[in-house]
């Protein structure tokens, strides 16, 4: 059993037998597709295969595709996961965000060099990342790195050693205004109620919408929740804010909290309207 000019496994059997088939080693970035009994691929064998001669069994293996997304070079693994491989100069920028996930796969490693010589100061780092390889941020020196996650799940990535960059960077935790990434495409009013319509392009945790309600004097009225998204959701969503008719409502901002307490703010304000 062969991979290309490299050996798996060598059995000796007797002619009229079937052989075991050893389990294939896995190549990074490739497919592995069965064993067949030539170069070509055309003549599949499994643990029914007699053999009548000495045989010479062919692994196939397929490249993965990879993608390009967001200005970043990716392939989904045979374990349904993203991991990040390069990224193209011209479209990164000098502040990457760094999704967290392509093609709604979680991005879950980044690749060795990924970002060598890479033109960046600062960068975003989901906190779906469970391994980063080695060299990743090479000749990026005095790098800023921004983590969507709390400084103990950071320490438990599994960061190969080859990192130098790691040494002069600044890691800053929980920078949760990377959770979400909308804007507010249009506020229109209905007596008594108001209708938001939000474009959400990215959102990466549970989240609640409210509005910040502000009286004559833009002093906080009051705060309403007027929906709840799910991680993963994009595209245009349609809220209604409910007024009674007395309501103050002198200058309304919309922006996301936390789903619990409702006060962890996720990001800026994506809109606000003055009346």
């Amino acid at each position: 059993f062969v991979d290309e000019d490299d050996l798996i496994f060598t059995q000796r059997i007797s002619k009229g037998e079937t052989a075991q088939i050893p389990e294939a080693p896995k190549k990074k970035y490739y497919k592995f597709e069965g064993y067949y009994m030539d170069s070509e691929y055309t003549q599949p064998v499994d643990e029914a295969t007699v053999y009548n001669e000495n045989t010479t069994v062919y692994a196939k293996y397929t490249e993965l595709e990879k993608k390009l997304e967001h200005g970043f070079y990716y392939y989904i693994t045979e374990d349904g996961n993203a991991e990040i491989v390069g990224y193209e100069p011209s479209q990164i920028g000098q502040y990457p965000i760094v999704p967290f996930s392509f093609e709604g796969h979680d991005l879950t490693r980044i690749g060795d060099k990924a970002f060598s010589d890479a033109p960046i100061s600062e960068i975003w780092l989901p906190d779906t990342l469970t391994e980063i390889g080695a060299d990743v941020f090479e000749n990026c020196a005095f790098l800023t790195i921004n983590y969507a996650g709390s400084k103990q799940k950071w320490d438990n990535i599994k960061i190969a050693e080859s990192n130098e960059a790691f040494d002069t960077a600044k890691i800053n935790y929980d920078r949760t205004e990377y959770i979400m990434d909308a804007n507010v495409e249009d506020m229109s009013y209905t007596d008594p109620n108001l209708t938001v319509k939000i474009n959400i392009i990215e959102c990466n945790k549970d989240c609640c919408i409210v509005a910040d309600i502000y009286d004559e004097n833009r002093e906080l009225y009051i705060t309403k929740e007027i929906g709840c998204i799910n991680k993963g959701t994009t595209g245009e969503q349609s809220f209604e804010i409910p007024f009674k008719a007395d309501d103050e409502r002198h200058l309304i901002k919309i922006k996301f909290t936390d789903t619990e307490t409702k006060t962890k703010e996720y990001g800026d304000t994506i809109g606000e309207m003055f009346y």
